[in-house]
């Protein structure tokens, strides 16, 4: 991981996706409009869990192409050809650095490129979700660096610095799990 850990990063974005001036776009159903490119730049430098898919209606509607997600039924031909097989949902799942050439969305997992085929949530409605991966070695490291043993000047001054970084570093360890 190039950059230090700094705790866990999540974007949902979930709601109908479309183009707009060549830029893919969602609006989002708590977030409304917005360019979904530009959301997941900052993600780059990360590890990152990827999860793209088709997202029906709940409950789900079978009697509709895609469950419902589909906003190409009415027009009799889906690109994602929900027209000849209404119940097929997209979805992909990876590992690894996001990269973006154009308006095309890879995951690069250091052996393999897997191309996001983002163009098939256009015009569904669809979920994209994304996580960092913490770095679980230098999250190891730093709870044995709190082992009292470890302390080689036991002042007051240096317990309560340690005791300071404890309460800091639980506190990240409590945003992360209401993160999840």
């Amino acid at each position: 991981m190039e950059q230090p850990y700094k705790g866990l990063q999540v974007v949902d974005l979930i709601g109908v996706f479309y183009e707009e001036d060549t830029r893919l776009m969602v609006a989002d159903e708590y977030d409304g409009a917005q360019d979904v490119l530009e959301v997941l730049e900052p993600l780059m430098r990360y590890e990152l869990r990827i999860l793209a898919h088709h997202r029906p209606v709940e409950p789900v509607d079978e009697e509709r192409w895609g469950g419902g997600c589909c906003f190409y039924e009415s027009s009799g031909f889906c690109p994602f050809g929900h027209h000849e097989d209404p119940a097929n949902l997209y979805t992909f799942n990876a590992v690894g650095k996001l990269r973006v050439e154009g308006q095309k969305l890879f995951v690069d997992d250091g052996e393999e490129s897997k191309e996001c085929l983002v163009h098939f949530l256009v015009g569904h409605r669809s979920q994209i979700v994304i996580t960092s991966i913490p770095d679980l070695d230098e999250l190891d490291e730093k709870v044995k660096s709190f082992d009292p043993s470890n302390i080689e000047n036991p002042t007051l001054e240096n317990l309560t610095e340690r005791l300071s970084e404890l309460r800091d570093f639980m506190s990240k360890m409590n945003d992360l799990k209401n993160d999840l």
